[in-house]
């Protein structure tokens, strides 16, 4: 039985548009291989946080923000924010039970 040798350079060649076809997906493949490893390494969540509130309050701090037209996360960071602001400038004490004014 005859064995069929092939020239490995033959082999490696690839068509102009084969290379057009690869770089056009590549580009795009990229953008996704970003997306999922930022996904992996937490950085496209790094900044999220979850909070359980208890029933109705979601509609209720919502619609309190929206009253002051800004949005829910705003309003939680800026409440977030004073309140560490007041502890840091000894106005508020901050602990388990609650927080309480100085």
């Amino acid at each position: 039985m005859p064995v069929i040798k092939k020239n490995t350079q033959e082999l490696n060649k690839v068509s102009s548009i084969r290379i057009n076809q690869i770089s056009e997906v590549s580009g795009n493949q990229e953008e996704i291989k970003n997306e999922e490893v930022s996904e992996k390494d937490g950085k496209k969540y790094s900044d999220v946080i979850m909070a359980r509130l208890s029933k109705g309050k979601r509609n209720v701090f919502k619609s309190f923000f929206s009253g002051y037209g800004i949005t829910m996360n705003s309003g939680v960071e800026m409440c977030l924010e004073y309140v560490m602001d007041q502890v840091n400038l000894g106005n508020l004490t901050i602990s388990k039970a609650g927080i309480k004014k100085r």
